[in-house]
């Protein structure tokens, strides 16, 4: 998309003209667009991190939003790039995430719950509490 285009097509967004923005992941990083109301992965985030960060979605209280992962038709793309990795070393790093954020989309637990335990949060207390 051409640069111009690009940048209106954001203002759009921005200013509330548009509902609905598809973009890539480093869009959704730099926004700063209050409430963002869901983000829907085409494809599989590299790692748990990754989508953590591309699913943030910026609520304002009270409102309900939602992230989704289409990722679990999309485990052989990932599987795909990881193999064109050259350094052993890497390669096993790559695995690793893999298997965790295959096993994150194709689970049928809270996902909610699972990220928190990713960065060691405690679910039973606080703020956090999960069905």
């Amino acid at each position: 998309m051409e640069n111009d285009i690009r940048k209106r097509n954001q203002e759009r967004w921005m200013s509330d003209e548009v509902p609905v923005l598809v973009g890539h992941a480093g869009l959704w990083s730099c926004s700063t667009k209050l409430p963002v109301r869901a983000v829907i992965h085409l494809s599989l985030p590299k790692s748990v991190e990754q989508y953590y960060q591309e699913a943030r979605t910026r609520r304002t209280r009270w409102q309900p939003s939602i992230a989704f992962c289409c990722g679990r038709t999309r485990c052989w793309l990932l599987a795909y790039f990881i193999d064109q990795v050259t350094d052993p070393a890497e390669k096993q790093r790559a695995w690793q995430r893999y298997h965790e954020i295959c096993g994150y989309v194709q689970s049928g637990t809270c996902r909610h719950r699972q990220i928190c335990l990713h960065f060691g949060e405690n679910t039973q207390v606080g703020f956090v509490r999960c069905l």
